[in-house]
């Protein structure tokens, strides 16, 4: 069986450092190391908010932001074409404005991110998949204006041979790129003047004061007083806001990598990312290796309610094998290196929430983002900004209270 290690840990080994020292006042305190809180920090610092600081009980992106496929995909949790009313619209605007931002941004950075703007690929099994492919397509088409050609079975099987994919859709402006190293590339970024992410901080609680702060409790270190605090702590979230716990619920992502591709393998494998089956599974090539995930929705429980990134199941990990084996004959009989597991979040209706917390002074949360947390992060970040600094009212599809939280 392969050994289990995240496999973009590996990449930039250099990226896994611990900051020293803790800061006792900020205007707006963030509890989260991830995708969503460094973009938050990095919108709010460009904005002049200086007194702003970031904690983190880990290292930056240790966690879900550091585990996932790398991915970015012009969908979220559901098909646009198939929410209901405008929601649709709304959500892909938004979505597509997440990742043209994104994609403008990391080609002008300098950190290294591993961006490759190559497009998407999406697979059908059967006919109902491909007709839902062709009425998101046309809704893409209208909405957004963006052609996201259809393949028929013959055009995929010159892409991926022998294969029991019976058609897809080419998405032009997706993306594959290194989360881990995006995350730590960010707050590199955003520390070029000094540190703001105070890592290996652990918060333990949030209390509301008097004069209308808020004392934020941090294990074996003390406390820092803010007046203002960002949830971004996705399927953790709970653990401070226990009043979530029924509508952030956590599930278990699971990844895979093979050893080393053969050359000829490399230069055939379509370069881009795939997925397939709703998005439950996806796939791409990295440093010359096939990274695979998904496989939850194939055992008992779909890994829901379980909170330990330290673990992996068997069971998914022999889905996966077979998913392999059955989809990418291709491949041959491959081995595998690594397998690792992250934790996500879904929500009951598939949208994120971004906003102010009901009921909890001065308290906001940015999370919730159903397995496409690179699809959220800088859109969302720039609401979440001016709602906290310009008192901007909430975007419907994501405002927290649709939930009525007490």
């Amino acid at each position: 069986m392969a050994v289990y290690n995240n496999y973009w840990f590996l990449t930039a080994p250099s990226k896994h450092t611990i900051s020293a020292g803790l800061i006792r006042n900020a205007d707006v305190l963030i509890i989260g190391g991830g995708v969503a809180g460094l973009n938050l920090l990095y919108q709010l610092v460009i904005s002049g908010h200086v007194n702003t600081y970031l904690v983190e009980d880990s290292t930056v992106g240790y966690h879900a932001s550091g585990r996932g496929g790398g991915h970015l995909m012009l969908r979220g949790h559901k098909l646009f074409s198939k929410m209901p009313g405008s929601d649709g619209a709304e959500y892909l605007q938004f979505i597509a404005e997440n990742n043209r931002k994104l994609l403008n941004g990391l080609r002008n950075v300098r950190f290294d991110s591993d961006v490759r703007d190559c497009g998407g690929l999406r697979l059908a099994i059967n006919d109902a998949e491909m007709s839902d492919l062709e009425q998101e397509a046309r809704f893409i088409k209208q909405h957004r204006n963006l052609d996201c050609p259809l393949f028929d079975k013959t055009k995929v099987r010159t892409l991926l041979p022998n294969t029991g994919f019976i058609g897809g859709m080419f998405v032009p402006t997706e993306a594959i790129l290194n989360p881990y190293k995006v995350v730590n590339g960010l707050r590199e970024l955003i520390e070029q003047k000094g540190p703001r992410v105070l890592t290996n901080s652990c918060v333990t609680g949030v209390s509301e004061n008097d004069d209308g702060s808020l004392t934020v409790s941090i294990r074996h270190k003390g406390t820092i007083r803010a007046k203002q605090v960002v949830y971004c702590m996705n399927a953790y979230t709970p653990e401070l806001v226990p009043e979530l716990a029924e509508t952030m619920v956590s599930y278990r992502g699971q990844m895979i990598a093979t050893d080393y591709l053969p050359d000829n393998t490399i230069q055939t494998f379509p370069h881009m990312g795939i997925s397939c089956h709703d998005g439950n599974e996806y796939f791409r090539l990295y440093g010359g290796r096939l990274l695979v995930g998904g496989m939850r929705h194939a055992v008992r429980g779909q890994q829901v309610g379980i909170m330990n990134d330290g673990d992996f199941s068997p069971t998914v990990y022999d889905k996966l094998r077979e998913f392999v084996g059955s989809a990418l004959p291709v491949l041959g009989d491959v081995k595998y290196a690594y397998t690792w597991s992250g934790i996500m979040t879904s929500t009951p209706d598939g949208l994120p929430l971004i906003g102010a917390l009901p009921n909890r002074r001065s308290q906001y949360i940015f999370g919730g983002f159903n397995n496409y947390g690179f699809g959220h992060a800088l859109q969302g970040s720039i609401l979440l900004k001016d709602i906290i600094t310009k008192h901007e009212p909430p975007v419907k599809l994501f405002d927290p209270a649709r939930f009525q939280c007490s």
